[in-house]
């Protein structure tokens, strides 16, 4: 992540004037490298260029500043690798936070640098939603999906056999896949053809797109194996020690 120029200023203006408990800068997502680009593509919703609905405007919390009060009366960030955000500004919007929007307080993100960064940080973030006690924020979706593959294989194996079944599970993966992408590419690829960052409707985005989104599956699943062997059955636990608040004399 890097910050625009003024950001700090603009985002602690209304904390000093007392005009806000919370301000919230704009987040805007800057893919570098092509597998940043295809990350934003299949898994980062474009929240970047949308305004406001709600107290918070997006899902990060990045970009925000608030009083040290305030963080303390909230409780803070949970020890937890991911939904660390989404549960902080659930209790913020809970305590009728004054929240104030700064657009022009720009910090900038790059999704993912290299592939196998990106499958770390999802098997990881599976992992971690499953220990914040809320999984299916995560894995709702693709519970959903593989179930109704494994449902088709399952009746196709009954009336063909093994062979049938196995098939069925390969292709409805295989287009399950494609139709995941194209539905994304239709939502999310005019933003990035607008910035000059890929044709989303090209046969080589939509292959290494779709290619990506098993991928993510496979290490979400993963992270979801690594949590029931080592967490809930105890083999090796993974704990983080609560956040400490830094500060530093001036």
């Amino acid at each position: 992540m890097w910050v625009a120029p003024g950001t700090l200023a603009k985002l602690a203006s209304p904390l000093l004037a007392e005009e806000a408990d919370l301000v919230q800068g704009h987040l805007e997502i800057r893919p570098l490298t092509r597998i940043s680009t295809l990350t934003f593509l299949v898994l980062t919703p474009p929240y970047t260029h949308v305004l406001p609905t709600g107290p918070l405007y997006a899902p990060p919390v990045a970009c925000t500043a608030l009083h040290k009060a305030f963080w303390e009366k909230v409780g803070g960030f949970r020890p937890w690798r991911a939904r660390e955000d989404s549960d902080f500004r659930k209790r913020v919007e809970a305590a009728g936070a004054r929240v104030h929007f700064c657009p022009e307080a720009l910090s900038y993100w790059e999704p993912a640098e290299t592939l196998a960064s990106l499958l770390l940080k999802v098997r990881l973030y599976g992992r971690h939603n499953l220990l914040s006690g809320a999984p299916m924020e995560w894995y709702s979706n693709l519970a959903r999906i593989y179930g109704s593959y494994l449902l088709l294989s399952l009746l196709a194996g009954s009336w063909g056999g093994l062979s049938v079944g196995a098939l069925t599970a390969l292709g409805s993966i295989s287009i399950g896949a494609f139709l995941r992408t194209l539905r994304k590419a239709l939502r999310f690829g005019p933003y990035l053809k607008s910035k000059r960052l890929l044709h989303p409707f090209s046969s080589r985005t939509l292959a290494e797109a779709a290619l990506l989104l098993l991928l993510t599956d496979w290490a979400s699943f993963v992270g979801a194996g690594e949590w029931l062997l080592k967490d809930k059955l105890g083999l090796a636990p993974e704990r983080f020690p609560e956040p400490v608040l830094q500060t530093a004399e001036l």
